[in-house]
């Protein structure tokens, strides 16, 4: 037999598979096994009667109808893979008032640039970073300013969510709870240099006999927490160098099976 028959996952040496992402297939494992175990909201009816009843079932149908509108399986699943690589992952949770529905966006680390605080609770303010292509941004600043000529607008390169190159306007959401600096508190989105949107801050929600309470639009998932920070650290930090020495040893393998004609005898 050849080398290539005892060598799992490697059918032709000229065309040999990636090495395994352990790293990759841990997370996906954990993020699964995570998310499988998460609860789900449920109505209850509060009293045995009739209408209390069919109010419970018109709920619970309304919860999942949204559910599965939203794709909140496949939108939590996510966060948790980028809890797994980065240590924390993010969850927007925003309302958007074109088509009058609340709405979910999975943010990594990378988009998401928090007030550095001990507790979550103490977090006042966040901006998130998204990118645009050049006809959206264009879009969005024509809207803003119809009056005034829209110049070119300043692009820069990114890698998006599965490591391709590309290019983008980007666009910059300011959330600033109120406070002591801002009364009122401070919504803002920034594209290139034009402010296209700004408002007092939206979500202030009731607190009973309490003053009102503002919250962030983002909620975050910490795998493991580090100490003096809102952020946290990935669990997978210790299988990097289990990964780096399995992709050192396929290639090697590769290599001489690609460069040679030996044979193995069993």
């Amino acid at each position: 037999n050849t080398l290539a028959s005892v060598i799992p996952g490697v059918a032709k040496f000229d065309e040999p598979e990636s090495p395994e992402n352990i790293i990759g297939t841990t997370a996906a494992m954990w993020a699964t096994l995570i998310t499988g175990d998460r609860a789900s909201p449920r109505a209850v009816a509060t009293t045995p009667d009739l209408e209390s009843k069919s109010a419970e079932m018109i709920a619970n149908a309304l919860i999942e109808y949204f559910q599965t509108e939203e794709s909140l399986a496949k939108k939590w699943h996510r966060t948790a893979m980028y809890a797994a690589h980065h240590g924390t992952g993010f969850m927007k949770v925003y309302y958007d008032p074109a088509d009058a529905q609340v709405h979910f966006a999975p943010l990594s680390i990378h988009q998401v640039f928090l007030q550095n605080a001990e507790r979550k609770e103490d977090v006042n303010w966040c901006v998130i970073r998204s990118m645009l292509d050049e006809d959206t941004a264009m879009r969005e600043v024509q809207l803003a300013k119809p009056d005034e000529e829209c110049e070119d607008l300043p692009e820069e390169s990114y890698e998006d969510s599965v490591g391709i190159t590309r290019t983008g306007v980007a666009k910059y959401e300011i959330w600033y709870k109120p406070g002591a600096k801002y009364k009122t508190g401070l919504y803002a989105a920034i594209v290139g240099d034009v402010v296209v949107e700004s408002m007092e801050y939206p979500y202030i929600i009731p607190n009973g006999p309490n003053p009102p309470r503002a919250v962030l639009p983002v909620v975050w998932w910490t795998a493991r927490h580090n100490d003096g920070a809102t952020l946290g650290t990935s669990p997978f930090f210790d299988l990097v160098a289990t990964q780096n020495a399995l992709n050192r040893i396929n290639s090697k393998i590769l290599k001489t099976a690609t460069q040679s004609s030996a044979m193995l005898l069993l």
